[in-house]
C-alpha cells in the first residue's frame, strides 16, 4: 500500500530528526 510506505518513511525520517536533536548536531 501507498499510504503504507509513505507513512514509514515519514517514521523513519522522525526517528532521526529526533536522533539529532538528542546529539546535539
Amino acid at each position: 500500500m501507498q499510504l503504507l510506505l509513505l507513512l514509514l518513511l515519514l517514521l523513519h525520517y522522525t526517528q532521526g530528526h529526533i536522533t539529532v536533536m538528542k546529539t546535539g548536531h
